[in-house]
C-alpha cells in the first residue's frame, strides 16, 4: 500500500519531555514514545517541556506504532 505523505493525524494534549537533533519524546494517552522530528509537522517550533500541545504526525507513522 502507498504512503500518502500529505496525510496528518493530530495528537491532542501531548507533553514533551526530551528532544534531540532528531526526534521527541512524547507522553499521549498514559503512554511515552520517541517520534523523528521528520514524520512531525513543524518539529522545530515544538520545545521541551510544552505541555497540552497538539502535535502532528504523519499518519502512516501513527497507524504503523499503534498511536490511532
Amino acid at each position: 500500500m502507498p504512503r500518502d505523505d500529505d496525510d496528518w493525524v493530530e495528537l491532542e494534549d501531548c507533553y514533551v519531555s526530551h528532544t534531540t537533533d532528531a526526534a521527541l519524546q512524547i507522553h499521549h494517552d498514559g503512554d511515552v514514545f520517541w517520534v523523528p522530528k521528520s514524520v512531525v509537522r513543524d518539529a522545530d517550533e515544538i520545545n521541551k517541556y510544552d505541555n497540552h500541545c497538539l502535535i502532528l504526525v504523519k499518519e502512516w507513522f501513527a497507524r504503523k506504532n499503534g498511536l490511532i
